[in-house]
């Protein structure tokens, strides 16, 4: 699935679609353990609960894949706190 953010609406795809600035790759366990995350200050993920180092350890582990990671950090944050349903 791609999500493709425009002009402040969300489109959804049915498949990867080409030159995504991010692209997350894991099981939808972990898909279902980003919604859980909480969210601290400065809009930031928490990663010190059991939930955030669940995340952190698949994310180390290879579980979870996240292409664009670091050129991209700003939009990824925005992403967890859209997935995050706390």
């Amino acid at each position: 699935m791609t999500l493709d953010f425009k002009g402040g609406k969300l489109v959804m795809h049915n498949g990867l679609k080409p030159r995504s600035h991010i692209t997350i790759r894991t099981d939808a366990e972990t898909v279902m353990s980003l919604s859980n995350l909480k969210i601290g200050l400065l809009g930031l993920p928490v990663y010190y609960d059991e939930v955030g180092r669940g995340v952190a350890t698949k994310l180390l582990r290879g579980k979870l894949k996240i292409d664009g990671l670091l050129p991209n950090i700003l939009t990824l944050n925005a992403v967890t706190r859209l997935f995050s349903v706390q």
